[in-house]
C-alpha cells in the first residue's frame, strides 16, 4: 500500500514537473505577461474610484481572462461595490492585489496552461471572507457600473472603456444580468438600527 501511494505521488510530481517545461518549452505560444493586465488594472481602478462609493471604499474589482482568436486573448474588467452583486463572484477562483486593492481573477486551467499564466503575486482564492469584508454589506448602489475590454495581439492592445458595462458584447460581459434592487419591508426599529449601524461604519 506505502508502494502504491509513493508510486502516485512520485507521478503527480512527474506530470506537474512535465506540464511546468512543457509550458517553458513552447516558445511559438503567446505567453500571457501578467505585467501589462496589471498597468491596465491600475488605470481602470485609478479610472473607476472617483464615481464609486466614498472613493472606491467598498470597490472589489473583478478581471475576466478569456481566449478571443487563436494566440489572442482578452480581459474584460468590472467592479463590484456592495452585497447586492456578490453572485457575480461564484466564477473567480483567484486573487490578487494591485496597489493594496482586492482583485478577483477568473481563468479557465485551459488558459492558463495554454498561455503559460503564472504570476507570484496571484493567489487562489479560498477564503471568501477577504469579499465579504471589503464590500458594503447593504445594498448602496443600483445600475451598471463601469467596464473596460482589453484584447492583447502581437504588439497591439484593442482597449475599449464602457461607461456602462451592460453594453459590453454579451461573449465578454462579467455581468450576465444587471441586478435592479429588492424591496425590503422593515419596521422603523429595524430601519433606526440599519442607520446606527451605518453611521458606526
Amino acid at each position: 500500500m506505502k508502494n502504491l501511494l509513493l508510486l502516485s505521488f512520485v507521478f503527480f510530481i512527474s506530470v506537474s514537473v512535465s506540464s511546468a517545461l512543457n509550458c517553458i518549452d513552447r516558445d511559438s505560444v503567446k505567453r500571457i505577461d501578467f505585467n501589462e493586465i496589471r498597468s491596465e488594472i491600475e488605470w481602470f481602478i485609478k479610472k473607476v474610484k472617483p464615481e464609486s462609493i466614498e472613493n472606491g471604499k467598498y470597490n472589489v474589482y473583478l478581471v475576466k481572462i478569456y481566449e478571443e482568436h487563436k494566440n489572442q486573448y482578452c480581459v474584460t474588467m468590472g467592479y463590484i461595490m456592495d452585497s447586492l452583486w456578490a453572485s457575480e463572484i461564484s466564477g473567480f477562483k483567484y486573487f490578487t492585489k494591485v496597489n493594496d486593492e482586492l482583485v478577483l481573477l477568473e481563468y479557465s486551467n485551459a488558459l492558463r496552461n495554454k498561455f503559460c499564466l503564472e504570476d507570484k503575486s496571484i493567489e487562489l482564492l479560498v477564503d471568501t471572507k477577504l469579499v465579504s469584508d471589503k464590500i458594503y454589506p447593504g445594498i448602496e448602489f443600483l445600475g451598471s457600473p463601469s467596464g473596460y475590454v482589453c484584447c492583447f495581439e502581437a504588439r497591439n492592445i484593442l482597449k475599449v472603456y464602457y461607461d456602462d458595462a451592460d453594453k459590453i458584447p454579451d461573449d465578454k460581459k462579467i455581468f450576465k444580468y444587471i441586478p435592479q434592487g429588492t424591496t425590503i419591508k422593515m419596521d422603523s426599529t429595524s430601519m433606526k438600527q440599519m442607520f446606527k449601524k451605518k453611521k458606526k461604519n
